[in-house]
C-alpha cells in the first residue's frame, strides 16, 4: 500500500509539472500567433508602399489605422521620412510600419523599415 502511494505521488508531481509547461505552452503559442498577424499587417502595407511612385511620399498622407483581427485591435501606423543627411538630393525616403497590439495589460509591437528611392530616368534618344 505504502508502495502504491509513493508512486502516485511521484506520478502527480511528474503530471503537474507537464501541465505547468503545457499550459506555458499555449500562452507562448497565442503570443507568437498575434506576432504572425502583426507582421503580415505591416508587411501588407510596406508592399502597398511599394506599389506606389516614392515622388508620391512628400505629398501622401497615411493615417493610422485600427484593424480587428482574431478578437484583437492591431493599431498600424506608417511613417516616411525624407533622409537628406543619407542622400543630398533627397530623392531617399525612409518607410517605418509599425504594428502594435495590447494583451493582458502588456504592449507588443512589430516594426518593418524599408528604403525607397525616387529615380528620374533620363530618355535616351
Amino acid at each position: 500500500m505504502l508502495e502504491a502511494l509513493t508512486a502516485s505521488v511521484i506520478v502527480s508531481v511528474a503530471v503537474l509539472a507537464i501541465a505547468g509547461l503545457f499550459i506555458l505552452s499555449l500562452q507562448t503559442n497565442a503570443v507568437a500567433a498575434d506576432y504572425t498577424v502583426a507582421t503580415n499587417l505591416a508587411q501588407e502595407k510596406m508592399e502597398l508602399l511599394s506599389a506606389m511612385d516614392p515622388a508620391s511620399f512628400n505629398s501622401a498622407v497615411f493615417a493610422d489605422e485600427e484593424i480587428s483581427l482574431n478578437n484583437r485591435f492591431f493599431h498600424r501606423q506608417t511613417v516616411i521620412v525624407v533622409r537628406s543627411d543619407l542622400d543630398a538630393a533627397n530623392g531617399l525616403f525612409q518607410a517605418t510600419v509599425q504594428v502594435s497590439w495590447e494583451e493582458a495589460g502588456r504592449s507588443f509591437h512589430v516594426s518593418l523599415l524599408n528604403y525607397f528611392i525616387r529615380t528620374v530616368f533620363s530618355q535616351y534618344p
